[in-house]
């Protein structure tokens, strides 16, 4: 253990991951904590509208910036770090008009607002953060707004300039309420999922449908799947993720809303074969994985659940190449 958040002025409840500087040092966010006063209005329990924070490869914990409503409020996203060493992210709300900003962190702890979300054409509440390409260009997702309501697909260019790529629509072809990161191959192209909708989803009265940016469908058979994160892209454009529920609806029966099923670890390949990697069980084995997987180049896949093991609180896992 290397930093435990004390909920004051240190931040609380850490939603994000951390990213690692080539230096050793961690960042990442909080979506509670920080400067009580200046985060007036919400409960004890919940008191603050985050921080950015560093911890150094000593383990010495540093505030480098708390936000304080308009400049942004509740970094559910972490961070991504330029060759310069700044910072930059999304807050589910704050900024104009409480739906959400995109900053800016630099090096000398300045925070700047790089676009700040209306909640309405253009979008609003991100729960995801953003990634950025070679030309300085970021790329997002945020929950709400868009012209249908069910969210976008956003695009704030070097200069500044925003413009919404995809307004999700919950049709046939299409997702709503996009929550995940995105993730990007070499060759510039950006794929996510979304909770609910697709091809399947007006057909079946309880059914959950998923698909990824674009006219790519999972099977029926996964249709409750659910999944809460995002996917992780290989080097030869293969694509892998995990879902809340379905797969082995035998080995784990009893489910949440959205149906039986304790969920499965998944393989997308560049020709849109979908295979299902691994199907979790209930008990000892592990149960409802929620997060992002990591592959490592020789092809095992690390990932955790939080139900399951020996005291159901959730695992982290291996899964060894066939």
């Amino acid at each position: 253990m290397v930093h435990n958040f004390a909920g004051g002025a240190d931040g609380a409840h850490p939603f994000a991951g951390v990213i690692r500087d080539p230096d050793g040092n961690l960042y990442g966010t909080t979506g509670r904590g920080g400067n009580v006063a200046a985060c007036p209005g919400k409960p004890a329990a919940r008191a603050g509208c985050g921080v950015v924070y560093k911890l150094d490869s000593a383990n010495n914990y540093t505030v480098l910036y708390t936000f304080t409503g308009a400049d942004g409020r509740f970094p559910y996203a972490g961070v991504i770090r330029d060759s310069a060493g700044n910072l930059y992210g999304t807050t589910l709300f704050g900024g104009a008009t409480d739906h959400g900003v995109i900053y800016k962190l630099d090096t000398t702890g300045q925070e700047t607002v790089l676009y700040s979300f209306s909640g309405g054409d253009d979008g609003g509440n991100p729960y995801a953060g953003v990634v950025r390409d070679s030309a300085g260009n970021f790329y997002g997702t945020a929950r709400n707004g868009g012209a249908a309501q069910f969210g976008v697909l956003y695009k704030l260019d070097a200069a500044g300039n925003y413009s919404v790529l995809h307004s999700f629509t919950c049709g046939v072809n299409d997702g709503d309420y996009p929550e995940t990161d995105l993730a990007t191959d070499s060759a510039g192209n950006l794929y996510g999922t979304s909770q609910y909708c697709g091809a399947r989803w007006r057909d079946l009265q309880a059914g959950y449908g998923r698909q990824l940016y674009g006219p790519i469908q999972l099977p029926r058979r996964v249709r409750r799947g659910r999944p809460l994160s995002g996917v992780t892209v290989d080097a030869s454009g293969n694509l892998y993720g995990t879902t809340k529920n379905g797969g082995n609806t035998v080995a784990c029966p009893g489910g949440s809303f959205a149906g039986p099923g304790c969920g499965v670890v998944y393989e997308l390949d560049t020709a849109n074969n979908y295979t299902v990697l691994y199907s979790f069980a209930s008990g000892a084995d592990c149960a409802r994985s929620c997060g992002s997987v990591f592959r490592t180049t020789n092809g095992e896949i690390y990932g955790t659940t939080y139900r399951g093991g020996k005291k159901n609180v959730g695992v982290i896992f291996e899964i060894m190449p066939q």
